[in-house]
């Protein structure tokens, strides 16, 4: 495969960027507004508390230094990033996104020489 560097035009973006045709950023703002804050103690919840302690230990090395509200809300938004990006950008979506900009045809997805 042939590939050649190149940037493309902002005003393309949205005709030839997969993730700016398919529908995930759309559908992450509209999450973004009807979830609310984490608090489902169920199977996300190692998930929340490695973050926690992962942030944890920063702010205790001088590294991070966030007042509790904010620390709180960083901890809540990562630990919802799996389901909102799961729910929001679903295969079928990424893999449409890829065929509307011709990066990948539609014959068995092979990818474009470029």
């Amino acid at each position: 495969m042939r590939i050649e560097a190149g940037k493309h035009p902002a005003s393309a973006t949205e005709t030839t960027q997969p993730c700016d045709v398919g529908d995930g950023f759309r559908s992450i703002k509209r999450l973004e507004k009807t979830m609310g804050k984490y608090d489902d103690y169920s199977a996300s919840r190692p998930l929340k508390m490695a973050i926690e302690t992962g942030l944890k230990q920063q702010a205790d090395i001088g590294e991070l230094n966030l007042p509790t509200a904010k620390f709180n809300c960083i901890v809540d938004f990562l630990a919802r990033l799996p389901e909102v990006m799961t729910r929001a950008c679903p295969q079928k979506s990424v893999v449409d996104s890829f065929i509307n900009t011709g990066y990948y045809s539609t014959e068995g997805l092979r990818s474009r020489e470029f």
